[in-house]
């Protein structure tokens, strides 16, 4: 008999007791690890914290007025640091100023204050920051920052050259041969000085996307018909949208920069509800540096509306105002608890070189203008008295009750179209089409009892040598002083006339519909140089009877002749930002005006070949079909014969082109990932042409979704193409 034996492979013992071991120690290095790395974060975030409290003690320095505020600047003891609290670590600040001056007879600064005038001429600042988290001790490498601060005021900066002689600002000399109408329009002021607004130029910018439009004020006086006009002021503006996160319980802020009737003030650092740009949950959401500002500062104190007097609704917790945030169905909730997220929009002034939270821009009126009218010098003339009228009126009307009850200024329209004809401005035989409109906007921005008190003495119902808010010169001479009984007024408001063409939100009425539309593009990062608002184009017809075929033309006019445009733009902030969606209930008051638009329908239509038609059909909550866009490159022509419905057309002997739709993610949540798609559906009479994104494209979770049809040959025949716009792909 044969016995086989078969040996059993195994683990024994000692190797499981050495694995384990193994094991253990590397458990132990990775929660070694993971200590290291919370504690980094959380140091990291400190020094974070730290080094804006330093810079907001510099901006503070930095913005004095006057040579008493300059040198009430003086070191404070470590001892007496100032004691700040955000997110449970505790902060201190303290700081060492240096004076020099330079002496009379020349040479180098020197140490310390000039003898003859017990003064310095720059002070050197360095500002101590160190912290704790309440169960550590300080650090041992607190945040120092250090800069130097002539003693010339930000408002004066040609006093450090000048010295005393500087008692007005620095005027510059401004090129006058620059286009200004219709795009810029100089408004006068008081004499020779008049004011202007550049064109707002809005931009995409980062992951959110945010909307970023700049624009500038400046203030002019040229004494001297025969030479360019000197610049006295410039105001520089620089508005966005941002996506925040509320902050734990309160940290150093600040208030925002308001208008003094001369120039704008900075705001002073207090103890109040703040917020932080919101980053994502693996820290890679980029936005702007700005949004660090605008999310920490724009948040009220003690129940006052100091960023926008002009809002109804009542103080939340801590007497902030509410912040909100779009849910997935497109709806406004509440967003006032610490770690909550919300959107905000700001508009900063550079004050001192630095942007500032500024109070909201306030819209009070809305005109819409042919573009011809401002190319005349007595349509420009009229405007300009139109806009000086309103804003007289305007303050002649304040009472006790502002802000809370607004003027109401009604002055007729300037140009008093009713219906602008077209009979005499037929469309091209190529290029653009149809008739460009403007909207003029008037922002009179929030004005506090100082400015107001200034603009009263000034119409007569406070004496300038008695309030102390007025310039009343010599108190012995009644009635003298820049505040006089008669004086201007205009200098002293916060007032800008801007054009708003591109940011404005456009639409046509019912009468109007399947034959004439206004163009309303959405503004995107791959169009924010080109997209087009405000132009009513009037369709042509795409009947059989009327074209056959793709070798045929259309030659004929379609549908009614006459229509009523209207634009309307966001009272507040976030209307300056191109954006048809608020952010804030407050948003839902809107500004709007229309104008009347009759095409002479002898005038026959470019001739263009019929390529196909486009159908539009969301299939989720929020997306509206009059926003969804479908818009053709050079070759290839797009009208929309009412909403959801695009007919495109190839420009005479083109033989390629794309067509592009867009706009179905415009229900910006502002940093959530959009999940909407377009979808071609449905059967269609030729072969699909390539899809320069992929069929269906790629989300790329973004609001600038596109979709874009790349036509590298005519069409053998006219077809129709059904899109859905569907959630969660095709």
């Amino acid at each position: 008999m044969i016995f086989s034996i078969k040996r059993h492979a195994g683990i024994s013992l000692v190797e499981v007791l050495v694995a384990v071991v193994v094991f253990a120690i590397g458990l132990l290095a990775i929660a070694a690890l993971q200590g290291k790395l919370v504690r980094g974060g959380a140091d990291a975030k400190a020094r974070t914290v730290a080094a804006n409290l330093a810079e907001q003690q510099m901006e503070q320095f930095r913005s004095f007025t006057n040579g008493t505020d300059y040198g009430n600047i003086v070191s404070l003891a470590e001892a007496s640091a100032i004691a700040e609290t955000v997110s449970g670590v505790n902060y201190k600040l303290w700081w060492d100023v240096d004076n020099y001056y330079f002496p009379d007879a020349g040479g180098a600064a020197i140490f310390g204050t000039n003898p003859s005038t017990g003064s310095s001429n720059f002070k050197m600042i360095r500002i101590h920051v160190d912290w704790s988290d309440g169960n550590s001790a300080a650090q041992e490498s607190p945040i120092i920052l250090e800069d130097i601060i002539p003693n010339a005021p930000p408002s004066d900066s040609l006093l450090a050259v000048r010295g005393a002689q500087a008692s007005q600002p620095p005027r510059v000399l401004f090129d006058a041969s620059l286009p200004t109408e219709p795009n810029i329009i100089r408004v006068h002021l008081d004499g020779d000085t008049v004011k202007q607004t550049s064109q707002p130029k809005a931009e995409v910018e980062g992951d959110a996307p945010n909307i970023v439009t700049r624009f500038n004020a400046v203030t002019l006086t040229s004494l001297d018909p025969d030479t360019p006009p000197s610049a006295d002021r410039r105001e520089e503006f620089l508005s966005i949208n941002c996506r925040c996160t509320q902050g734990v319980g309160t940290g150093p802020a600040l208030t925002p920069a308001t208008w003094n009737g001369d120039q704008w003030n900075p705001g002073t650092i207090v103890d109040k509800r703040f917020g932080i740009p919101f980053t994502g949950t693996n820290n890679n959401f980029d936005q702007p540096f700005i949004c660090d500002r605008c999310c920490r500062d724009h948040h009220d104190v003690d129940g006052l509306l100091s960023y926008d007097p002009f809002r109804s609704d009542a103080p939340v917790a801590g007497g902030d105002h509410g912040h909100f945030i779009v849910d997935s169905s497109g709806n406004l909730v509440t967003a006032d608890e610490a770690g909550d997220e919300y959107l905000e929009a700001c508009t900063m002034v550079r004050v001192g070189g630095v942007y500032q939270t500024a109070v909201d821009f306030n819209l009070e009126n809305l005109l819409l203008l042919p573009i011809e009218y401002l190319e005349t010098s007595q349509g420009v003339a009229n405007y300009q008295a139109y806009v000086e009228q309103f804003v007289n009126d305007y303050v002649n009307q304040l009472t006790d009750a502002y802000p809370q009850q607004r003027p109401a200024v009604s002055i007729a329209d300037p140009a008093d179209l009713g219906t602008i004809s077209l009979s005499s401005v037929p469309p091209p035989a190529t290029g653009v089409e149809g008739q460009q409109l403007l909207a003029r906007a008037i922002y009179i921005n929030y004005m506090g009892d100082h400015v107001r008190n200034r603009i009263k003495c000034r119409l007569g119902s406070l004496d300038p040598d008695v309030s102390p808010d007025c310039d009343g010169g010599d108190p012995s001479v009644a009635g003298d002083g820049s505040d006089a009984d008669g004086n201007s007024v205009l200098p002293l408001v916060p007032f800008e006339e801007i054009n708003v063409t591109k940011l404005a939100t456009w639409s046509e009425d019912a009468a109007g519909a399947g034959s004439i539309f206004v163009t309303r593009d959405p503004l995107t990062a791959n169009n924010q140089d080109v997209y087009d608002r405000g132009r009513a184009i009037h369709c042509a017809d795409y009947t059989p009877s009327n074209c056959n075929g793709p070798n045929c033309t259309v030659t004929a006019r379609c549908g009614n002749n006459t229509a009523q445009v209207t634009a309307k733009i966001f009272r507040s902030n976030t209307g300056l930002l191109a954006n048809a969606n608020k952010i804030d209930p407050d948003d839902g008051v809107t500004t709007q005006d229309s104008i009347g638009i009759d095409f002479d329908l002898s005038q026959p239509p470019p001739t263009r070949t019929v390529l196909g038609a486009f159908a539009i059909a969301p299939q989720v909550h929020g997306v509206e079909l009059s926003n969804i866009s479908v818009v053709g490159d050079g070759n290839i022509f797009c009208t929309r014969p009412e909403p959801g419905n695009y007919k495109c057309l190839f420009e005479n002997g083109a033989d390629s082109g794309t067509v592009t739709v867009g706009n179905y993610n415009s229900v910006n949540r502002l940093g959530e990932v959009n999940d909407y798609v377009a979808c071609p559906t449905g059967s269609i009479s030729i072969p699909l042409p390539s899809l320069v994104t992929g069929l269906p494209p790629a989300n790329n979770g973004t609001a600038n979704e596109t979709t874009t049809y790349q036509f590298t040959a005519m069409p053998n025949s006219e077809f129709q193409l059904n899109i859905q716009i569907k959630k969660n792909g095709c």
